[in-house]
């Protein structure tokens, strides 16, 4: 909680590749965020780089958030970082991170000590730099104690469990390998001294990979297997029972979501909870422009307008970014009816004081239209033609204005932001679609507006063997007009919708 307070104030985040980034999703556009993170042999930033942007940050005024994966004073670059600052003149506290070391062991139930078996352990990394003067561990005497956790040793995996066998530990002594601890594509693979290394290269397990070495490596929610082959399970498999036993259909599936991170948390809580790993990949974010003379005019004019029509959350939260900025609030909609395409966004009117009078009941845009042309029959409006403020993205369809004023109202479609493709993976955990690979094969490819499926097609991406899921018919008419075949349509907009369809499709293909 006090990290996310800080994260809270940030004006800069430094994060590293492990660092939990989904945090990150909520954040102010304005907050600058700097991904240094480093793959084994892949150093997107030297240490002196990134140190040289704390301190540079820091002594303009900023405050500086260092995001870093586990506990950074374990095995990290924590200690170093903050004392180059202090040598600086720049002011610093460390807020405490969970290591590694203890969070995967424990998240698939394996415990380090155990009252009756183990009384002792040891945390060791077998990755050291190349310009370190740190001879080898003593393995003679690490092998004497009970359990032993290593570090960043995927790659030297054979020649750790080995070294251990040649210091006198028994070759059938149990290990277990968790890959990607505590995220949705998690994998746990085990076996003995003599046979994990081998198992592992079977698994193709990749870092990071955290290894327990002892009695207790046996003791987790890994089935039995110790015979040698070692047994991969993922998390996923795991997850595939929900309440009572039954059988989840998408449990284990990737699902690929396009959506802006800010907007994708609640989609992806909903696939997790139903066993699917979800992967973040936003192709298009939303952006606030300083100046929308249009949207102010009409604002200024409110008195004017009969309707206040939104299709989306962004239309909203634009629309109450500008009343802010002339200084207006609630009072300002006088006696003006709101629309709200669905309950998402009427949740977000209700944030700025306002209760929807009219929420349509699903079919987007057309169901929208056909909520209000009914309660303007049944109430008449104050002018001769009903005229209806219709804040939106610049991409937005025509379908709602074209509806309403083929019913004989005067529309005014004004931008409240714009959506726009995005160019950098700084707020997502995969980048591009085509990195997506790393996750493993996609499953599914969620699509919530055209734009996303434009950003798709211009970025030169295949759907390959996956399901395209389109939220409504609009973005599933932008997908065919594409090249693209939609699978799944959901029926309505939003985001149980979206799931509910997933679901389903999967339940027929699996013949539930």
């Amino acid at each position: 909680m006090r990290g996310l307070s800080l994260l809270r104030r940030a004006d800069v985040v430094v994060h590293d590749r492990l660092a939990p980034v989904s945090l990150l999703a909520d954040l102010d556009e304005s907050v600058e965020i700097i991904n240094v993170g480093k793959a084994p042999g892949n150093h997107r930033s030297q240490q002196a780089e990134i140190e040289r942007i704390l301190i540079d940050r820091a002594k303009r005024g900023m405050c500086v958030v260092r995001l870093k994966g586990g506990d950074p004073f374990v095995f990290g670059r924590g200690y170093e970082e903050m004392q180059t600052c202090r040598a600086a003149g720049v002011p610093c506290v460390a807020v405490p991170g969970v290591s590694s070391a203890f969070a995967a062991p424990s998240v698939v139930g394996i415990p380090i000590t155990s009252r009756e078996l183990v009384r002792s352990f040891a945390v060791l990394t077998a990755s050291v730099a190349a310009e370190s003067q740190v001879p080898e561990p003593d393995y003679a005497a690490l092998a004497k104690l009970d359990t032993i956790v290593v570090l960043m040793g995927r790659k030297r995996l054979g020649d750790v469990a080995e070294s251990f066998r040649s210091a006198g530990r028994d070759a059938d002594t149990p290990v277990a390998c968790i890959e990607n601890a505590t995220l949705p594509h998690q994998r746990v693979v085990v076996g003995t001294l003599a046979t994990i290394s081998a198992a592992v290269d079977a698994a193709a397990l990749a870092p990071p990979v955290t290894t327990v070495i002892g009695k207790v490596a046996a003791m987790g929610d890994v089935p039995a297997a110790l015979e040698g082959r070692g047994a991969a399970r993922e998390v996923g498999e795991i997850a595939s029972r929900g309440d009572g036993g039954v059988a989840l259909s998408i449990a284990g599936r990737r699902v690929l979501v396009t959506r802006p991170a800010d907007r994708s948390y609640r989609l992806m809580e909903l696939l997790r909870a139903q066993g699917a790993i979800p992967i973040s990949c936003p192709l298009t974010k939303t952006v606030f422009p300083a100046s929308l003379p249009l949207l102010d005019e009409a604002i200024a004019a409110l008195s004017r307008y009969d309707w206040l029509a939104f299709t989306s959350v962004n239309g909203v939260r634009g629309f109450w970014r500008r009343m802010r900025r002339m200084v207006r609030d609630a009072r300002a909609i006088g006696p003006c009816r709101v629309a709200a395409v669905d309950a998402t966004t009427a949740d977000a009117l209700r944030t700025g004081g306002v209760i929807a009078d009219v929420v349509g009941a699903g079919r987007g845009a057309r169901g929208l239209a056909a909520r209000i042309i009914d309660a303007g029959q049944k109430a008449p409006p104050a002018h001769a033609a009903a005229r209806v403020l219709f804040p939106c993205s610049d991409k937005a369809r025509p379908t709602l204005p074209e509806l309403l004023t083929e019913a004989g109202m005067v529309v005014d479609s004004r931008v409240a932001y714009h959506t726009v493709p995005v160019n950098d993976s700084r707020r997502d955990g995969c980048g591009t679609v085509g990195r997506t690979r790393a996750h493993g094969e996609v499953d599914v490819i969620v699509f919530y507006i055209p734009s996303s499926v434009e950003a798709f097609v211009a970025c030169g991406r295949q759907a390959g063997e996956a399901i395209l899921a389109c939220i409504g018919s609009t973005t599933a008419k932008a997908a065919t007009a594409a090249g693209l075949v939609p699978g799944i349509v959901s029926k309505h907009s939003s985001d149980e919708a979206m799931v509910a369809a997933i679901v389903e499709y999967f339940d027929h293909v699996d013949g539930h």
